[in-house]
């Protein structure tokens, strides 16, 4: 469910009417996101270039195994990229607050 709330939270799509449990196998699978985009928005954007830069390597991974059709693999990057992203995003205003108190 955690998963599905990040996806959707990353997509804009959030709304809490539509939050289900976890879909069986009969039912399709969401798309695996590669990130691409939002990683080299963050590492461009909030200039935190150790996880940003980290991130843009696993999604541009991600892609790459997307394209050649090895799901779990494009799902095991898309992870880390979405993880460093985050990371990058919440760690951002601690530096800020640290530089300004300095």
């Amino acid at each position: 469910m955690t998963e599905l709330y990040v996806h959707n939270l990353m997509n804009g799509l959030y709304d809490d009417t539509e939050v289900s449990e976890v879909k069986t196998s009969d039912e399709k699978k969401l798309p695996i996101q590669d990130y691409f985009l939002t990683s080299v928005l963050v590492a461009c954007l909030c200039f935190y270039m150790p996880t940003g830069l980290l991130a843009v390597k696993y999604a541009t991974k991600a892609r790459s195994s997307l394209r050649e059709g090895l799901e779990e693999e494009a799902e095991r990057y898309s992870r880390k990229s979405l993880v460093l992203i985050l990371t990058t995003l919440l760690t951002l205003p601690v530096l800020l607050i640290t530089a300004k108190v300095t």
